[in-house]
Formats: C-alpha cells, sequence, structure tokens
C-alpha cells in the first residue's frame, strides 16, 4: 500500500495526481469572494475546473428574484 499513486478524477478519467498541474485564481470583490481550482494536464488544457463563491452580503443584503 505505501507504493500506490495518488490520482485526480478529471475529463480524461483518473490520471496521476502528479501529471496535472494546479491553478487558484481569486477574483476578491466587494461583494464576493471566488476561487478557481483549475487542473491542466502537460499540453495546457484545461482537465477539470471548479469554483467556489463566498458572498459577502449574506442572503439578506442580496437581491432575488423568485420565479415560480
Amino acid at each position: 500500500m505505501a507504493d500506490e499513486i495518488p490520482l485526480i478524477w478529471t475529463s480524461k478519467g483518473n490520471v496521476p495526481l502528479d501529471s496535472v498541474v494546479q491553478e487558484v485564481i481569486w477574483d476578491v470583490q466587494k461583494d464576493y469572494i471566488k476561487v478557481v481550482e483549475r487542473y491542466k494536464d502537460a499540453t495546457g488544457e484545461v482537465v477539470k475546473e471548479g469554483a467556489h463563491v463566498y458572498s459577502r452580503l449574506g442572503l439578506t443584503g442580496e437581491a432575488a428574484v423568485a420565479s415560480f
């Protein structure tokens, strides 16, 4: 078990974690903070991407449009 290779799920299936490059992008604004986590393969192609957003306004500070 000590020689197991960590894998990451990408658009190309499970690949070794050390075969991709992680890029983290922070977008800090007055109303929100967004973090984009991007993984690229050796050719520079994006094979996995995810984003997380934190609202600084809170639920009561945002305008919400209801649709039924």
